[in-house]
């Protein structure tokens, strides 16, 4: 995934479509994906880099690792990276979520990202939102519906209308009344294509978990569960996840 808040998207869907827990506990990973978690620290010899651990979701059929790349142009390689580690394993499905907030359109993103696992040796669908068969499934999905710009805030918006209209509707009335007054350098995020979208969830977000990220949201609140899983542009996302992940294959 392409960040945080992809991957606390991810699993609370997937959490929602099978029958997975979160694991807390070292000992009770499967031995398979051990290899997955670093055991030296500092990573890359930096102290204030966040150790690269996938959060690992499983039962007793299947283990599934959702990463945090930190980038779309890092998901190749921790694709590659990570196929690599499990060379021998039975490794089912592997797939990325990245957002199109960015200069380039969702076909240029897809087809960047398509040409940059081509050189890893690895052959993804050239659409976005297609699923290859095979002994390996591979896919990628890009928010929000791999067709417009935008990333997740505009799902989590979607859902807000369902979830939590007063808080959404009292938090538009605030993000407006300063809109223009942020004028400064120090707005500068605020003022990017997704800025006021982003405000907009961590104020709702600020209210549900105070003082907690965003991510903690997704992953307790009512985002994705529930209403919000009929609202179009995530069910699709659903959908997506279900055929990637279907062990039943």
């Amino acid at each position: 995934m392409e960040g945080p808040h992809d991957v606390a998207f991810s699993i609370r869907l997937l959490k929602s479509i099978f029958d997975v827990q979160e694991v807390k506990n070292f000992k009770e990973l499967e031995d398979a994906v051990r290899v997955l978690v670093p055991n030296v620290f500092p990573h890359d010899n930096d102290l204030l880099k966040r150790v690269p651990v996938p959060t690992f979701l499983q039962n007793k059929d299947v283990c599934i690792a959702v990463h945090a790349a930190g980038g779309e142009d890092a998901i190749p390689e921790t694709v590659g990276d990570t196929l690599g580690a499990l060379e021998g394993e039975n490794v089912y499905s592997v797939g990325a979520i990245l957002d199109t907030d960015s200069k380039k359109s969702a076909e240029v993103r897809s087809s960047d990202l398509v040409s940059a696992f081509l050189e890893l040796d690895i052959d993804f669908p050239h659409a976005a939102g297609d699923v290859s068969m095979g002994p390996l499934k591979k896919g990628y999905y890009i928010l929000p519906d791999n067709k417009n710009k935008g990333t997740l805030e505009d799902l989590l918006l979607e859902s807000g209308e369902v979830q939590y209209k007063f808080l959404l509707d009292a938090a538009r009335v605030y993000i407006d009344s300063i809109d223009g007054l942020c004028t400064g350098p120090e707005y500068k995020e605020f003022r990017k294509p997704a800025g006021k979208n982003k405000a907009l969830i961590g104020a709702v977000a600020s209210v549900l978990k105070p003082g907690k990220a965003i991510q903690n949201s997704i992953q307790d609140n009512r985002w994705f569960k529930e209403d919000a899983l009929s609202i179009k542009s995530i069910a699709d996302a659903s959908k997506f996840l279900s055929q990637l992940f279907d062990f039943k294959d």
